[in-house]
């Protein structure tokens, strides 16, 4: 009877460390990176015409950012959520270090104030040694 009551308590106690262990686990890492370039790009959309003559439109504003992780140059872009004039984060400085870290398509940003940024990767490029 004592010996089942050890077995199922050691038991318990490896459950729960293999689980608390998994837990752990669970936290983002970044690494960190350098901000190489920021460069903003405008696309405007035709909404009617007067004659041949657009008349009005709208504005669409994304960055394409380029950060070096390593030897490794991602190419990303981000698109504010407010257009055409949404802020882009004031943590974002040519040539200053970032925190990153790959999720399959997305590059996130660590921002100062502790929130994460999510931007699209449309290119790698492998940097020679």
């Amino acid at each position: 009877m004592r010996a089942r009551l050890v077995r199922s308590i050691c038991l318990s106690l490896v459950v729960m460390l293999v689980a608390g262990g998994m837990v752990a686990d669970t936290t983002p890492s970044y690494q960190s990176g350098t901000l190489l370039s920021i460069d903003q790009q405008v696309v405007r959309t035709p909404l009617s015409y007067t004659f041949d003559v657009v008349a009005s439109f709208y504005e669409t504003v994304t960055y394409r950012i380029e950060v070096r992780v390593g030897r490794q140059t991602y190419t990303v872009e981000y698109a504010p959520p407010v257009q055409p004039d949404g802020p882009i984060p004031r943590d974002w400085v040519v040539k200053a270090p970032v925190k990153v870290r790959v999720e399959k398509r997305d590059l996130i940003f660590k921002l100062d104030s502790g929130r994460e940024l999510a931007t699209r990767i449309i290119g790698v490029r492998k940097d020679r040694a």
